[in-house]
């Protein structure tokens, strides 16, 4: 498994992100994190996040359109906290 690639855990399992993602997704997440853009937000994730437990796939807009609020809040908050330890590894 690439040094790139993290798993992050979630109350309903596993979740695998790219954590050097391209500059443009984690662009779109910041940006839009700071106006509500949920769009967005799925925009940035979708290309970074490769694996959930959920249906679908993760890289497809429309599979995070059939989440619950509180499986996205799951990914989101379980990356982002992640991301933060990371630091500027």
């Amino acid at each position: 498994m690439s040094a790139d690639l993290r798993t992050v855990e979630t109350k309903d399992g596993e979740v695998v992100y790219d954590s050097d993602m391209p500059i443009k997704a984690l662009k779109s997440v910041m940006g839009a994190g700071k106006t509500g853009d949920l769009d967005g937000i799925i925009e940035g994730f979708r290309v970074f996040v490769s694996v959930w437990p959920y249906k679908g796939d993760p890289t497809d807009a429309e599979a995070w359109d059939d989440l619950k609020r509180s499986q996205f809040n799951a990914i989101v908050t379980a990356v982002m906290e992640d991301l933060g330890e990371l630091g500027n590894e």
